[in-house]
């Protein structure tokens, strides 16, 4: 047998974008991420920036249930955040009014 062949079947396919629903947000944000399946983790690190570089918040999302929603308490302005979900790393803007 070809090893390269036994390592790339093996490979783990990329996971689902986890993405932020609404934007502008008002008070409140909803992630959506992909609802584990096999081995898939449920839960995905937040954090949370403001444009400065300044990290304001780190959070645990368990996407069990395909979303999940956190209070956003901060003033009006645009944040970034960063989330790692297994070994992917999704990014985006936060705009709040």
């Amino acid at each position: 047998a070809d090893p390269t062949v036994e390592v790339l079947s093996a490979a783990t396919p990329p996971l689902p974008e986890v993405k932020l629903r609404t934007n502008p947000v008002v008070d409140e944000l909803v992630f959506e991420g992909p609802a584990p399946v096999g081995t898939t983790p449920a839960t995905a690190q937040l954090q949370v920036y403001r444009a400065t570089g300044q990290l304001l918040d780190t959070q645990v999302l368990d996407f069990s249930a395909g979303q999940q929603t956190l209070p956003f308490n901060h003033p009006s302005g645009i944040y970034v955040y960063f989330i790692q979900y297994g070994e992917e790393t999704f990014s985006g803007k936060i705009v709040k009014k």
